[in-house]
């Protein structure tokens, strides 16, 4: 059977229905060494192997991807703790290339890549566009996400106990109304324990509105009215 024989439609379209002939046919399909048949197969091999398949390459590429935004968001959290943690802000006057000095957050961020080949590698100009950590939104995000887990933090540490809280009045720089609201409680170890849970913004410090934005405070943290004694 001639090569042009072997690719005809009987093994694709019309079937093969002469078996006793079948070996012979067979063979003749099949062909030398460089037939079609045995070209597609060796093309089949390259794709099936897992260095080579498309798939493999995909995922190595996503997990590395994967790798690299781990790396920078533990990165930019271990700054976004350090800063909360001492009480100091992010955000600088100047940002810009240019600047000597562009913020506690960047600067801070900065030194980690020049103390971390890692992070070096996935940190300003060498991450994409979306992966920047560096937008006063994205900053806003983790300071919230950290808040909420210090919140959460606080809650287990009470657990069922009975609790007071202390509210003050504050002002922020633009002169607006808010509440201060710290908890008071006794932990397992027979410690009295404050600790400061958030600040609610108010239109009015009347006892009506104190009493609905601590309501509200409360209930946002899962504490329950119940448990509160003072």
């Amino acid at each position: 059977m001639g090569e042009r024989k072997a690719g005809s439609d009987v093994f694709t379209e019309k079937g093969f229905k002469n078996w006793r002939k079948g070996p012979e046919n067979f063979r003749d399909h099949v062909g030398q060494v460089g037939s079609l048949h045995n070209k597609a197969t060796q093309h089949c091999t390259y794709l099936m192997n897992q260095k080579q398949h498309v798939e493999t390459i995909v995922i190595k590429q996503t997990y590395q991807a994967c790798s690299n935004y781990r790396i920078l968001l533990t990165a930019v959290l271990d700054c976004t703790r350090y800063l909360l943690r001492q009480g100091l802000p992010f955000r600088g006057h100047d940002e810009s290339e240019t600047s000597s000095n562009k913020s506690n957050y960047v600067e801070l961020l900065q030194f980690l890549a020049d103390h971390d080949e890692k992070v070096h590698a996935v940190v300003f100009e060498n991450t994409s566009r979306n992966l920047k950590y560096i937008a006063p939104k994205i900053q806003k995000e983790l300071v919230s996400s950290c808040a909420a887990e210090t919140i959460d933090a606080i809650i287990s540490d009470m657990g069922d106990a009975f609790f007071s809280i202390l509210v003050d009045e504050s002002r922020d720089i633009s002169i607006r109304k808010q509440m201060a609201v710290v908890l008071r409680y006794v932990n397992k170890k027979g410690q009295v324990i404050e600790r400061f849970v958030g600040v609610q913004y108010v239109s009015n410090t009347t006892s009506g509105k104190l009493k609905k934005a601590i309501e509200q405070l409360i209930s946002s943290t899962n504490l329950s009215m119940s448990r509160l004694r003072g």
